[in-house]
């Protein structure tokens, strides 16, 4: 592929400039690898009395994902706060306003395996996860204001990780995020996307109900797409096929990444419907093996160092 080209993104007015001569840059900095002990992890089986448990899915009389309270949530439940459809906001004159975040904040330890991720253990582990994510999401968005429920992953220090022990987290708001709203077209935009990439060279992985994709413009080395073909408004509308495709993708998918890069950080985030309004589900995977700067951060402008073309390649070679 071309040595600088810049692309716009499908769904956003978010511009990447592919500059691959950038990734032969020297990086004298390396991010200091960090293990969280078994003895003080809170995550792990024998330490279950250092959480607070919400729900748990299990297998033979033992636990395989469980739902439990942040301690270190980033919104809260504010009992004393009635809800106004968004009108209850507090007016700093002349111009500041600010109003109370209420929410719920919940982390789910993935599995039992204190280092073992679930795409890297049984297949049944992967389908548990989904399970409680589609469980907490069903709960979460019927809570009392709540318009959005948010499913995250954070996996080593770079993505922002405090601990070790394979976890990711689930976030109700009681307002809509800017990409999800910037992401809903009157016509799906995703729709088209999968009838295009599915005979692109960019298209990773496919099964019977799921397609993976580097996209087109993608902002991060070796993102990914996990697109369902079936035009689905969040997690919870997964019908049995679809739950096991995703499952499929993520357990033929990490490993080869991991056979590509080593055990590397990244973050995903599901992207779904907002409360009462239509949307297409999808599973965004950003591999977080380069840092944005001042370009990115001052003008969203981002720079990425691989063609998707060529992240589909390398990818396909490790499956």
């Amino acid at each position: 592929m071309g040595k600088s080209e810049t692309r716009k993104d499908y769904v956003t007015d978010t511009w990447v400039i592919f500059a691959g001569e950038r990734a032969l840059r020297p990086h004298f900095a390396k991010e200091e690898s960090k293990e969280t002990p078994r003895e003080k992890c809170p995550f792990c089986p024998r330490n279950h009395s250092m959480v607070k448990e919400i729900e748990k899915i299990e297998r033979g009389n033992k636990w395989t994902v469980m739902s439990i309270e942040n301690k270190y949530p980033i919104v809260s439940p504010i009992p004393s706060i009635k809800y106004s459809g968004g009108k209850k906001k507090i007016f700093d004159k002349p111009f500041f306003r600010h109003f109370p975040i209420p929410g719920y904040h919940e982390v789910i330890i993935d599995t039992r395996s204190h280092k073992k991720e679930t795409y890297n253990s049984k297949y049944e582990n992967t389908v548990d996860l989904i399970d409680m994510y589609i469980s907490r999401t069903s709960s979460l968005i019927k809570k009392q204001g709540m318009k959005y429920v948010a499913i995250f992953k954070n996996k080593g220090v770079v993505a922002g990780a405090s601990i070790s022990h394979p976890h990711s987290q689930i976030t109700a708001l009681p307002f809509v995020p800017k990409i999800i709203k910037s992401e809903s077209k009157k016509s799906c935009i995703f729709c088209e996307i999968v009838k295009h990439e599915r005979e692109s060279q960019r298209k990773v992985y496919e099964n019977k109900t799921f397609v993976v994709i580097s996209p087109y413009a993608a902002r991060f080395p070796y993102e990914l797409w996990f697109l369902p073909k079936r035009h689905i408004r969040d997690i919870t509308n997964m019908d049995e096929n679809e739950k096991y495709g995703l499952a499929d993708c993520i357990h033929k998918i990490f490993p080869a990444m991991e056979r590509l890069m080593g055990n590397f950080p990244y973050n995903w985030a599901f992207h779904q419907a907002p409360k009462g309004k239509d949307f297409h589900f999808h599973l965004e995977l950003y591999p977080r093996i380069t840092k944005w700067a001042g370009m990115e951060l001052g003008s969203h402008v981002y720079i990425n160092t691989k063609m998707p073309e060529d992240a589909a390649i390398e990818i396909i070679k490790h499956l």
